[in-house]
């Protein structure tokens, strides 16, 4: 009975033109039960670099569909095994981003890009394996 009533005062206010009705979509943080956009990282570049060559990276988020993915994405390159460890944190926004890391030490380097979904968006990641020689 409650609820009946709620509903017609609910909507004797929004015949009266005192409360309005919005059109757009609500956006839910990804959790169970709510439908989220898929995503993907594409990463492109050298596996082999020339030593003396600035390394350089190039990535995507990709969504299903024609939505810009919202957020930001870390970007960590590690010199494997227990190396030095570059950081950088980026806009997911960019169609596709370049990162230049320099010139870098000699060995094997683990690149990780890691997009944390933001509102309505799933998280994604890639890994990549770049030797310098």
């Amino acid at each position: 009975m409650k609820k009946l009533i709620a509903g017609l005062f609910a909507a004797i206010l929004t015949t009266a033109g005192l409360v309005a009705v919005s059109s757009a979509p609500a956006q839910a943080a990804c959790k169970q039960g709510y439908t989220c956009v898929n995503t993907r990282v594409n990463i492109a570049g050298a596996n082999v670099v020339k030593r003396g060559k600035p390394v350089k990276v190039k990535f995507r988020v990709g969504t299903n569909g024609n939505i810009a993915p919202k957020g930001t994405v870390t970007v960590v390159l590690k010199k494997a095994p227990n190396g030095r460890t570059i950081t950088r944190t980026v806009s997911a926004r960019k169609a596709a981003t370049a990162i230049n890391f320099g010139k870098l030490g000699k060995g094997k380097w683990n690149l990780t890009i890691r997009y944390n979904g933001d509102d309505g968006f799933k998280n994604a990641n890639n890994k990549k394996t770049i030797r310098v020689r």
